[in-house]
């Protein structure tokens, strides 16, 4: 591959950790990485879903680390384009999250992209990548063009 053209992307719990890792520079610096991405993908992912509600959520994030959990709060009009695809239809991670997000990344002065599919779930999206599935929505064809449309610094430009 190009190593000037990577993209972060991620369905679901993945669309979680691609956007922190989209948005925060923690994770990369931790690991003495630089951000040599030009992009975030997120499929039906959860952006924005404090408080957090019920005891297996409470146990994947405990009360002191909630906020450093949600991908919103690191927008900060600095990070690369992103594209957000969501089911309406999603009852998984409801889509009002990358909704909020793609709001806040536009706000700050971020390329934000967000696709809403009427009649879609959290899976159906996934599902829709693979041939056999393609009928549910156009979800190869949308993620393509946003990476051949997005023009990705050098890795020498990028501070």
């Amino acid at each position: 591959g190009d190593p000037n053209r990577v993209f972060v992307a991620g369905h679901s719990a993945g669309a979680h950790i691609a956007a922190l890792i989209h948005l925060d520079g923690r994770y990369l610096q931790a690991a003495n990485l630089e951000n040599r991405h030009c992009g975030f993908i997120g499929i039906s992912g959860p952006y924005d879903f404090a408080p957090v509600m019920g005891p297996l959520l409470n146990s994947i994030f405990p009360a002191g680390t909630q906020d450093d959990s949600q991908p919103i709060r690191f927008v900060t009009g600095n990070e690369g384009p992103s594209l957000l695809l969501h089911g309406l239809q999603d009852k998984t991670v409801k889509p009002r999250g990358a909704q909020k997000l793609a709001n806040k990344l536009r706000a700050a002065g971020s390329r934000a992209e967000l696709e809403i599919y009427p009649k879609r779930g959290h899976a159906d999206l996934l599902l829709a990548m693979s041939r056999p599935m393609g009928r549910l929505a156009p979800v190869t064809s949308r993620i393509e063009k946003f990476v051949d449309e997005t023009q990705c610094p050098k890795l020498s430009d990028k501070p």
